[in-house]
């Protein structure tokens, strides 16, 4: 018997499709935008309770918007093949490549042995070393490749502890119960803050950048430097509130208590020796990854106040010709000419950098299809007036403090992370913000940034993400325990976005 969730969000949206579709059109709204109202509805539902795969939901927009005369076949499907779709899979062409030759497992273990082998320092090394890589690649990704490395070394270090009052055996459950709870947790978190801090670092930050180029006219592009200034510093709050969090509340018992010894002090040493001297793949992998990165950054203009310096776009005929994506897609190319020995060597004996099969393989194509038919929605909101439509019908909103709005916005995404994903959440709430921010006279930006980054903020529950899934699948970390720390960071961060988009945003975009 299939599960009943999926069944009853299955017909739910369809129920409100139909209904919406059947009732009389409010005044002032063209029959385009309640047919598109009632897409949005059904997927929606179908996107929140998994009633389709995912990426199978995300495809109605091709099929619903020709036949119901919403938009074009031609018009619809462009949005699948956005600049910001290909951004994030030349993204992940990089990050496919660090995992190939294990270059994001000696970064992980690098930032792990700078910060000691007490449990604290330990909690706070794989929550700041999973951001760090989770900067650059998907969340996910990054969640799987550094909970083997920490359940590896809770194991190992379980073996040689001991707690006061306890023999060597329970000594040794105990470390796992109390170290290893907070420490995958704190994996599964710093993927989802890290996630925060770049562009590309996950979808939801690059569907706002779709969604503002579509829906908010004569908006700045939203650039990789400029975001970065608004995600590092809520990233790194959220990450120093995080720690305490993770140390008090998630443990069933205190890490104080546990004394780890001599040979947990090595562990972590043992596997970075393990690993040996930086191969030749890896080290044409980094040069690739730091090239993306400076070519990103370094991309437009950076006015620094006292020194204003010329981006490299600026010695092209048309600077405007070449994008974020143009830069992932083309160092993502590289990856595939190039292999660990040279051009030089025989070509039966190169092995690329990156080859298709790992790509075929291990790429989340479905993510791209969200992606593209959360922009579909998007630009469907705009064409038939529905966003201007609702701005309307929310003026009501005009008497409100701005704290008072974003704060509220900030919740919302919070909340709605929480039960269904945050690219699903991100693509819900971006046509909706650009409609609100025009009825109570926002900028755009100051509503729909903080909504974008308070959508990776599905902390709580297993459900909300897949790091927090990950996590919680190790089975060291109980529900209640999880969702408690989880609910209190969630409120962290709905005052950390709100407060910091207040102040950052206007002055950055």
């Amino acid at each position: 018997m299939p599960p009943v969730r999926p069944r009853i969000a299955l017909w739910t949206g369809l129920g409100l499709a139909v209904a919406v579709l059947s009732a009389p059109t409010p005044e002032g709204l063209s029959s385009e935008a309640q047919r598109l109202a009632a897409i949005t509805l059904l997927m929606a539902c179908w996107w929140i309770g998994e009633a389709l795969p995912m990426a199978a939901t995300s495809l109605v927009p091709l099929a619903a918007f020709p036949l119901l005369g919403i938009a074009s076949a031609p018009e619809v499907s462009a949005h699948y093949g956005d600049p910001v779709v290909f951004l994030f899979l030349g993204a992940f062409l990089i990050a496919l490549a660090m995992e190939r030759w294990g270059l994001h497992r000696r970064i992980g273990l690098a930032l792990v042995g700078l910060l000691g082998s007490s449990p604290r320092r330990l909690v706070l090394g794989f929550l700041v070393a999973t951001a760090v890589l989770s900067m650059w690649m998907n969340n996910t990704a990054a969640t799987l490749m550094m909970i083997p490395v920490g359940i590896s070394v809770v194991e190992h270090l379980a073996s040689g502890a001991s707690v006061v009052g306890l023999d060597s055996e329970s000594a040794s459950r105990a470390v796992e119960q109390r170290l290893g709870a907070p420490l995958v947790l704190g994996i599964a978190w710093g993927a989802s803050i890290g996630g925060m801090s770049t562009l590309v670092g996950t979808a939801p930050n690059l569907i706002l950048a779709g969604a503002v180029r579509e829906l908010v006219a004569g908006s700045p592009s939203i650039g990789f430097l400029p975001w970065m200034a608004v995600g590092l510093p809520i990233a790194a709050l959220l990450l120093a509130a995080a720690w305490p969090i993770l140390l008090h509340l998630v443990p069933d018992g205190p890490l104080a208590g546990l004394r780890l010894g001599a040979e947990s002090r090595a562990t972590v040493a043992t596997e970075r020796k393990r690993l040996g001297p930086m191969s030749q793949g890896e080290w044409r992998v980094l040069v690739a990854f730091a090239s993306a990165a400076l070519l990103w950054i370094f991309r437009a203009p950076l006015d620094l106040g006292v020194l204003r310096v010329p981006g490299w776009s600026a010695w092209l005929a048309d600077p405007r010709a070449v994008g974020d994506a143009t830069v992932a897609v083309g160092v993502g190319l590289l990856l595939f000419v190039f292999s660990a020995e040279g051009l030089a060597a025989p070509p039966g004996k190169r092995a690329p950098l990156l080859d298709w099969a790992t790509v075929a393989q291990k790429l989340p194509w479905g993510v791209l299809l969200l992606m593209g038919g959360g922009f579909a929605l998007a630009g469907g909101f705009e064409s038939t007036g529905l966003a201007s439509w609702l701005a309307g019908r929310l003026r009501a909103l005009a008497g409100a403090p701005l704290p008072a709005v974003v704060g509220g916005v900030s919740l919302a995404a919070t909340a709605l992370s929480e039960l269904a994903s945050n690219t699903a959440t991100a693509t819900l709430l971006m046509p909706v913000l650009a409609a609100t921010a025009a009825a109570v006279g926002a900028p755009p930006l100051v509503l729909m940034i903080p909504a974008a980054l308070a959508a990776s903020c599905g902390f709580a529950l297993p459900i909300a993400t897949p790091p927090n899934a990950i996590a919680f699948g190790t089975g060291w970390i109980s529900l209640p325990r999880m969702a408690l720390a989880g609910l209190v960071l969630d409120a962290v961060g709905i005052v950390v976005i709100a407060a910091v988009g207040l102040v950052l945003v206007p002055r950055i975009f």
